[in-house]
C-alpha cells in the first residue's frame, strides 16, 4: 500500500481523470494500492498538526508515502492568509511529518517529498480575474521568487534518512527548458501535461518490492502453447524453472493434461500412458505454471525478481544464437535484459494486452531484433491481441506488424506441433 499525502495538488491529482494520482494507481493496478491523503488549502502547519489522525487512518503495512506540501505555505505574508507558514518553520514541520511516518508506519521502506511546484504569476493574475471578474486586486497572493524559496529549503530533507527521496519540481521543469506554463493551468495547479510529468518523476524514482501480484491467466498454464487436443503428455529433454534452486534444470519431465501441467517425474518410464514428447533443448520459463508447489512462503514480487535473475544471468553465458530458445511473458521482463534476448537470438513470447504496463512496448522489442511471438488473449480472438499491439500509443506498431505477431506464433507452434508429431 502507498500513501499520497498533501494539498489541493493531491486531492486533483487523483480526482482528475488524467491526474497524475490515478495515473499511479493504474500503472500499480492489481500490485500497489494508492490511498490519497489530498486537504485542499492546508499548509505543512496544519498537515503536520493532524498527521498523526492522517496515518491511523491508513494500514500500519503501508510500504511507501509520498508527501507533497508547500504550496499553500509559500503563500506571501501581505496576503493575509492564514495559509502563510515561513520558510524555516516549513522545514521543521516536514521533519515532524517525517517522524510521525517513521513511528507509525514502521513497514514504510521509502518516503517521497515533492517540493511545491513553480508559480506562473501570469497565469495567477488570468485566474484571478476569471474567478473574481471586476473584484479582482490585480495583486499576486503568491510569487515565483518566494515559491522557489520553500522548493530550495526542502532539499535539506534527503539528509535526514535514507529512506527519503527528494523531487525538487521547480528544476525538474527547468531542466526542460519549457515554459512553467505548460505544466500548470492556473499557474499553481498541474495541467494534463504536468500531471505526466510528475508521474512520471514519481514512477522514476519509486522503488516498490514484494508488492502483491498474482500471476496472470496466461502465467498459470505452460507456455507456449503445448495441448494438441491429446490426454496427458510427458514433455521431457527440456530446461524448466526449477524453484528449489532458482533456475533453469534439466533431467526432470513435466506430465500436462489440458495445458496444466499435473506431474513432474525423473525419468520418461514414470509416464505412465502419456504421449512422450522431446523439447529438444527448448527452454520453458518462468515456472509459474507448476502452480501447486507454489511456494508460499515467498512473495510473488521476489518470485518474479528470482525468474528475471535467472534468465539475466542465462542469457549472458550465451556467446551464439541457440535454437529452440523461447522466453515466455516477456511483458514481465525488465528493460535492461532486451539486449541481451536480442544477441541470443530469442523469440519472445508476449500477450499484446499486457506488455503495455511494462517499462517497454512490442515496438521497443521488435526494434531490438527480437523475434516477437504473440499468444491468444483471454477472448482467444487474435484480433483483440492486434487492437492492443496497434493503439499501444507510443509503444504501438503498424498493422503488418501486429499481424506478424500471430503469423509467427502459428509458425513457432507449427514447428513445434510437427516436431513432437515426429
Amino acid at each position: 500500500m502507498a500513501l499520497v499525502l498533501g494539498d489541493s495538488l493531491v486531492t486533483h491529482g487523483f480526482s482528475d481523470k488524467e491526474g497524475f494520482g490515478a495515473r499511479l494507481a493504474s500503472h500499480f493496478f492489481g500490485k500497489l494500492d494508492f490511498i490519497h491523503r489530498g486537504y485542499s488549502g492546508y499548509s505543512s502547519r496544519w498537515i503536520a498538526h493532524y498527521i498523526d489522525l492522517i496515518l491511523d487512518s491508513v494500514s500500519s503495512k503501508t510500504k511507501v508515502v509520498i508527501v507533497w506540501v508547500g504550496a499553500n505555505d509559500a503563500c506571501l505574508l501581505s496576503s493575509g492568509s492564514s495559509q502563510f507558514c515561513p520558510v524555516d518553520e516549513y522545514y521543521e514541520n516536514i521533519k515532524s511529518i517525517f517522524s510521525s511516518i517513521e513511528a507509525k508506519l514502521p513497514a514504510v521502506a521509502q518516503v517521497v517529498f515533492i517540493g511545491p511546484p513553480p508559480i506562473n504569476e501570469e497565469q495567477r493574475l488570468v485566474h484571478q480575474r476569471n474567478k473574481y471578474g471586476e473584484y479582482a486586486t490585480g495583486v499576486l497572493e503568491r510569487t515565483a521568487a518566494n515559491t522557489r524559496l520553500y522548493a530550495d529549503e526542502l532539499c535539506q530533507v534527503v539528509g535526514l534518512s535514507n529512506k527519503i527521496v527528494h523531487i525538487h519540481l521547480h528544476e525538474e521543469i527547468e531542466k526542460t527548458k519549457m515554459e512553467s506554463s505548460r505544466f500548470l493551468c492556473d499557474g499553481l495547479h498541474l495541467s494534463e501535461y504536468g500531471n505526466e510529468f510528475v508521474y512520471g518523476l514519481i514512477v522514476g524514482v519509486l522503488k516498490i518490492h514484494n508488492i502483491f501480484q498474482l500471476p496472470s491467466a496466461n502465467q498459470v498454464t505452460l507456455h507456449p502453447p503445448l495441448k494438441y487436443g491429446e490426454s496427458a503428455q510427458c514433455f521431457t529433454n527440456g530446461y524448466f524453472w526449477d524453484w528449489n534452486s532458482s533456475s533453469y534444470k534439466k533431467g526432470t519431465s513435466l506430465i500436462v493434461e489440458n495445458g496444466m501441467i499435473v506431474d513432474v517425474v525423473k525419468d520418461v518410464e514414470n509416464a505412465k500412458r502419456s504421449t512422450v514428447v522431446d523439447l529438444e533443448g527448448l527452454f520453458v520459463t518462468p515456472g509459474f505454471c507448476y502452480i501447486k508447489n507454489y511456494p508460499g512462503t515467498a512473495g510473488k514480487a521476489a518470485i518474479i525478481e528470482l525468474t528475471e535473475s535467472s534468465i539475466a544471468s542465462f542469457l549472458d553465458g550465451v556467446d551464439r544464437k541457440q535454437r529452440n530458445l523461447l522466453l515466455t511473458n516477456c511483458q514481465e521482463l525488465e528493460m535492461d535484459l532486451i539486449q541481451r534476448m536480442a544477441r541470443t537470438g530469442v523469440i519472445a513470447i508476449v500477450e499484446p494486452s499486457k506488455i503495455g504496463n511494462a517499462s517497454y512496448g512490442l515496438k521497443t522489442l521488435i526494434k531490438s531484433g527480437i523475434l516477437v511471438a504473440a499468444v491468444l488473449e483471454e477472448s482467444q480472438n487474435p484480433f483483440v491481441g492486434m487492437y492492443h499491439a496497434i493503439c499501444g500509443g507510443d509503444e504501438s506498431v503498424s498493422f503488418a506488424q501486429a499481424l506478424s505477431l500471430y503469423t509467427i506464433s502459428a509458425y513457432v507452434s507449427t514447428l513445434m506441433f510437427l516436431r513432437f508429431k515426429e
